[in-house]
């Protein structure tokens, strides 16, 4: 991997200000593979950077723009993106593990089949992104909002969605195994090989697209 001291990247964000404004002497931010590990980009602006495989592991990405950048196959394993906008960014395959999204924007987000073990979503927006085949084993995603988005075979063995709210998303082969729903609202959604089942429910209610479907429910009480 290639590596950056911090001046360095003070020089390239700059150069990428310039070009995002299409000034003279901009130049688009490309650190493909980088070695960007534990570095501080707070409220940095990576608008359409290319960060695909970098190493971003512990890096402080609060309040940080990442709208269109592309970072697939980076490893975001333990970063800090509190309030960071990720608006059409793409992450798919990326590894983020116990990264910490809360209050995130994920609007058109791709993060198909990634590892987000252990990451934090809480109060997260998460509007028409696509999490196809996403690990979110133990994440925890208390009132986080999805709207539209596509959760198809996303492992959420032992999340907590506690207050959750899940409204016309595609949650096909999504496994819930021991997650946490308490008070949590599912509506107008595709569930078809959902398992719910076995999930741990409390004031929660479920409901699938069309009248009356087989997988409505209301779980008023508690189910261990």
């Amino acid at each position: 991997m290639s590596q950056f001291s911090p001046q360095e990247i003070s020089v390239l964000l700059g150069q990428h200000a310039r070009w995002l404004s299409g000034d003279a002497g901009g130049v688009q931010l490309k650190l493909k593979d980088a070695d960007l590990s534990g570095v501080n980009l707070l409220d940095a602006n990576l608008e359409k950077a290319h960060l695909s495989g970098a190493n971003l592991r512990n890096a402080n990405l609060t309040f940080a723009n990442l709208k269109g950048a592309v970072l697939s196959g980076a490893n975001l394993e333990n970063a800090i993106l509190r309030d960071a906008n990720l608006e059409g960014t793409v992450l798919e395959d990326a590894v983020m593990q116990n990264a910490d999204l809360t209050k995130c924007t994920l609007s058109y987000t791709g993060l198909q089949n990634a590892d987000l073990t252990g990451a934090v979503l809480k109060d997260a927006f998460i509007n028409n992104a696509n999490f196809t085949g996403a690990n979110l084993t133990r994440a925890v995603l208390i009132n986080a909002r999805f709207h539209k988005a596509i959760l198809a075979g996303v492992i959420f063995v032992e999340a907590d969605l506690t207050a959750v709210t899940i409204s016309n998303a595609n949650l096909t082969d999504a496994d819930f195994t021991n997650a946490i729903l308490k008070n949590t609202h599912i509506k107008n959604a595709i569930l078809r090989g959902a398992n719910i089942e076995q999930a741990r429910t409390l004031g929660t209610t479920i409901k699938g697209l069309g009248t009356g479907s087989a997988a409505d429910k209301n779980y008023s009480r508690k189910k261990k």
